[in-house]
């Protein structure tokens, strides 16, 4: 197996996408990456002596846990989980991972091992090249085990269960006699808590 960047030919996109202009790529999903404080996304094709070409799309966000939260708006219970940067999962001719404050996605249209391979090798070398280091929100810890659906911790930006004074929401699915869900909200204080709290009773 040939080597990054021995075998392989690397086009980078020249233009950078933004806030200004991050419709122009993702036109009907722009609202959502933007609510997870997105800074940036650098795209860029790999290609080989074997026609094999892989796109990269990198989004930058302000925050680890930013981009775990858009990486988990769009992840599936169902995926096939892979280790690789703080986690990631590959499909048929995609991999998706998550990747300290990035959020990083391949995709090829080779459909065999080679294409498989290709995502792999070139995922692993993008993991060392940015040498970001941590793990997955320590909040998630405090979801109790038992029960849970594994792979369900979902982060929630804005307006948790639809009310704009809910933000900031970490969320798990539970099947333990019936499906529900629990969520925890980090708060600046107790005074904080209190007053999200009684908001909350107002409108129930």
């Amino acid at each position: 197996t040939c080597a990054i960047p021995l075998c392989w030919k690397l086009t980078q996109d020249e233009e950078v996408y933004d806030a200004n202009n991050l419709w122009n790529i993702i036109d009907g999903a722009a609202d959502l990456y933007l609510e997870y404080a997105f800074v940036d996304l650098h795209t860029a094709r790999y290609i080989n002596a074997d026609s094999i070409e892989v796109k990269v799309e990198v989004y930058r966000h302000r925050s680890a846990e930013d981009a775990f939260g858009i990486y988990s708006q769009e992840r599936n219970v169902g995926y096939h989980f892979i280790q690789i940067g703080m986690q990631g999962y590959l499909q048929q001719g995609v991999l998706n991972f998550l990747d300290g404050v990035y959020y990083i996605k391949l995709s090829t249209y080779q459909m065999y091992q080679s294409g498989q391979d290709a995502l792999l090798m070139i995922g692993h070398k993008l993991h060392d090249h940015l040498k970001q280091s941590g793990s997955l929100p320590k909040v998630l810890q405090l979801f109790p085990a038992t029960g849970m659906v594994p792979n369900s911790e979902q982060y929630i930006a804005q307006d948790f269960l639809g009310y704009g004074f809910m933000k900031s929401a970490f969320v798990a699915t539970y099947e333990d006699g019936g499906s529900f869900k629990e969520f925890i909200i980090e708060t600046e204080s107790p005074e904080h808590a209190d007053a999200m709290s009684t908001e909350y009773l107002k409108v129930v």
